[in-house]
């Protein structure tokens, strides 16, 4: 397991893991089934079956057909490419060696700790690979074959070199994409994460990159966010994120990006703003199973922020009316019925019947209905087609939707609610108080020194702007000041009188733990549960210090056999898993892997809980049989005199044959595997 954990990524690592896997792969037949243990059973039962004269055997043909196994002799031989055709006929050469007690089962047994590790190597592979590929697409963007332009001799017979970046990425991506069978764009994606890992700037997210400790998608998300920012701003920023990159998730390191260049360049922030809503855009439908397609949404943050916060609303205020739809439909319905809703009424609007002068002027002084036909570019007058399609959603007729589902919209008197949060000192000039207290005064310095960000929240999510946007959001607003105890009277522990806590300490755990406390999950406290760290039926008090931050999930994650949550004396939360990995999240949300704990006070929990009908089958009697049988194992061990105490398993002098275990034991314990044992136990 150490050398998993210890091992750079590279050849040597693959060279391990292939050797750790290489007991799954068994060769394979003539016509591409394994012929490991696992073949060789089923043949023996499918000859038992299916032969009519138990001395015949079953073809290699037939074997295949009653168990379902593919041909992939003659499926890979139609692979158009010779060069694939030829990878995939090697591979096939080895199959997984699948059935119970083969080489799955031998991997298994190697224990949850070694296998995690495992996996975790594959992933730095992964991660290795994703290294290879970029540095490899960047050098192919300097091959002549990716630079060849089409343009004329110019003046002294020298060619001008006229073929740009964008055509050289163009060409180069497109290059990539007929390679690996995938879109240009993610080919693009590819090439610009090499180009980018191959700057000096870059030079501390390549090499945790190249090591495996970051992923494709975190170190493309590292180059997208710094790119056009400068040289010392880009160091920076990596000097602060890259340390814990590792143990978190591509959404938080990307909270911790932008949170740092709110902070570190200001005023770059409009430029960069500027330039990322101008990416916005709604994809076009993309298939995505059979009746469904998806499509993306990229918005400006506090406009997605709104749309979702009010979309949580509609679903919530659906749900409390007994809708039974799930939150995730109901939001979905909610959009496409808002959408449905405003061509309704526009439809409506342009083909509803024509007024007469005095009414078209209406006594709201609106401007006139219009008198021309308007005509689409192809000559249809575009009147007549919206009343042809108007006849499907005009407000007389029944809500009708081409899904069919039910309509959502939103109820009378929806709100959503806007926070936003600023350190004071950066919105109250020196010497002023808010609370009637002493002057606040804050040096230049100090002021300088204390991040220039705060975060606006609506609904469940939160993005970091300038402090100058917060002034100007929260000028004219009402402002709610949080202040821990003793200050503010709040109570901190009610001790095992109250199990749910009040709302002001719901409120303190909430903000002091930000998300859920879970390794990697970003979901907002707001909307997760408080929980008790050590469960309240097991004498768990309700303290802030015994509360944390958890989603449902998780929540449920916690109190699964296998699983544990701890709390430091300096805060930090540590989890445990069934394999016995430790995970420590700090309080500023970093997760750090613990070394694992060995020895004798290693605490082990079953990972799996017995079923209420296992249990009661382990009554008294069987107890009692268990406890006879320590008891006589004590006593041989005790014996220091003469050969061991000889049991007899039959009747007793007197009894009459067959009234020894006359009784058949339950199903259940033939389950649990106790009956081996008590028959090993006499029961006299």
């Amino acid at each position: 397991m150490a050398r998993l954990a210890e091992v750079p990524a590279g050849a040597g690592l693959a060279s391990l893991v292939e050797g750790l896997l290489a007991g799954v792969l068994v060769p394979t037949g003539p016509i591409g089934e394994a012929v490991g243990s696992a073949a060789d059973e089923a043949a023996a039962e499918a000859s038992t079956v299916a032969a009519a004269d138990a001395a015949d055997t079953v073809s290699a043909e037939e074997l295949a057909e009653l168990l379902e196994i593919p041909d992939t002799g003659t499926l890979f031989s139609t692979i158009t490419s010779p060069a694939d055709r030829t990878l995939a006929r090697a591979s096939a050469q080895l199959g997984v060696d699948w059935g119970e007690g083969t080489g799955i089962d031998r991997l298994a047994s190697l224990g949850g700790q070694v296998l995690s590790e495992l996996v975790a190597a594959c992933h730095r592979l992964v991660s290795w690979a994703s290294w290879c590929e970029g540095a490899a697409a960047a050098c192919l963007a300097r091959t002549p074959e990716m630079n060849r332009g089409a343009a004329p001799w110019g003046p002294g017979g020298r060619p001008e070199c006229l073929v740009t970046d964008e055509e050289r990425r163009f060409t180069t991506g497109g290059e990539i994409a007929c390679r690996l069978g995938t879109t240009r764009q993610g080919a693009c994606q590819i090439l610009d994460r090499g180009e980018a890992l191959l700057q000096p700037e870059f030079a501390a997210t390549e090499a945790l990159h190249r090591a495996g400790l970051l992923d494709a998608a975190k170190t493309a998300l590292l180059v997208r966010r710094l790119d056009g920012v400068s040289a010392g701003v880009a160091k920076a920023v990596q000097e602060r994120v890259l340390p814990r990159a590792s143990r978190r998730t591509t959404s938080q390191l990307a909270k911790d990006i932008d949170r740092l260049l709110a902070a570190l360049d200001p005023d770059g922030a409009s430029d960069r703003r500027k330039r990322n809503v101008a990416r916005r855009h709604v994809t076009r439908p993309r298939q995505a199973g059979e009746g469904v397609h998806e499509m993306r949404l990229l918005l400006p943050s506090l406009d997605a922020f709104l749309l979702d916060a009010t979309l949580d609303a509609i679903a919530a205020s659906a749900r409390a009316a007994g809708d039974e739809r799930s939150p995730a439909q109901l939001r979905a319905d909610a959009v496409t019925g808002m959408t449905l809703r405003a061509l309704q009424g526009s439809q409506y609007t342009a083909c509803r019947p024509p007024f007469t002068a005095p009414e078209r002027a209406g006594a709201s002084g609106g401007p006139p209905a219009p008198t021309s036909t308007q005509l689409l570019p192809d000559g249809v007058p575009l009147e007549g087609l919206l009343a042809g399609l108007s006849s499907l959603v005009e407000p007389a007729h029944r809500w009708w939707t081409p899904s069919g589902a039910t309509a959502v919209f939103p109820p009378p008197g929806i709100t959503v609610n806007i926070d936003v949060t600023v350190p004071l000192e950066h919105l109250l000039p020196d010497g002023a108080d808010m609370t009637g207290g002493p002057p606040i005064t804050t040096s230049p310095t100090a002021r300088s020194a204390a991040p220039a960000t705060a975060e606006v929240t609506i609904g469940g999510a939160d993005i970091p702007v300038p402090a100058i946007t917060a002034r100007s959001l929260a000028a004219g607003g009402v402002w709610r000041r949080m202040v821990t105890d003793p200050v503010s009277g709040t109570v901190l522990d009610v001790g095992r009188t109250h199990y749910r806590p009040p709302a002001a300490l719901r409120e303190l755990v909430q903000a002091r733990d930000n998300s859920c406390t879970f390794p990697g999950c970003a979901i907002p406290a707001s909307r997760c549960d408080t929980d008790h760290i050590q469960a309240w039926a097991d004498g768990g008090v309700t303290t802030l210090s015994n509360l944390t931050s958890l989603c449902q999930a998780h929540h449920r994650l916690k109190h699964t056999p296998g699983w544990s949550l701890t709390r430091t004396d300096s805060g930090d939360l540590t989890w445990c898993t069934p394999t016995g990995a430790r995970y420590q999240r700090s309080t500023d949300g970093s997760i750090t892997l613990l070394a694992h704990k060995i020895g004798p006070r290693q605490l082990s929990v079953p990972a799996q809980k017995v079923p209420e009908h296992l249990a009661a089958a382990v009554d008294a009697a069987v107890m009692d049989r268990l406890q006879h049988g320590l008891d006589l194992s004590a006593q041989d061990t005790n014996r220091c005199d003469g050969p061991p105490r000889v049991t007899s398993r039959g009747p007793q002098p007197g009894q009459p044959v067959g009234a020894f275990e006359a009784t058949a034991y339950p199903e259940a314990l033939h389950d649990l595997g106790l009956t081996v044992l008590l028959d090993e136990i006499p029961p006299f």
